[in-house]
């Protein structure tokens, strides 16, 4: 099973990784840290979507990024908020 880490697909850098320094990443980054590598295949996910990412290290700023691959974009459910 692939981890699962929280993003803000708004907060990507110039080369469109997304930083994952947001407290819902930070959460999950906390959780599995003793797992994390840069390379491994993790699911980034909001609230709307999830989406297949390789972890990467930014050493300049000692920040962890996925690296998204967009293909395999996943619409959630919205429903579950419905009334």
């Amino acid at each position: 099973m692939k981890i699962r880490i929280y993003a803000d697909f708004n907060n990507r850098n110039e080369d469109g990784f997304v930083r994952l320094t947001v407290v819902g990443s930070e959460r999950d980054l906390t959780k599995y840290e003793t797992s994390l590598t840069e390379g491994i295949n993790v699911i980034l996910y909001d609230e709307e979507l999830e989406i297949d990412a390789t972890l990467k290290r930014d050493p300049r700023l000692n920040i962890w990024l996925g690296v998204p691959d967009w293909t395999t974009r996943r619409d959630l459910d919205s429903n579950s908020t419905s009334e």
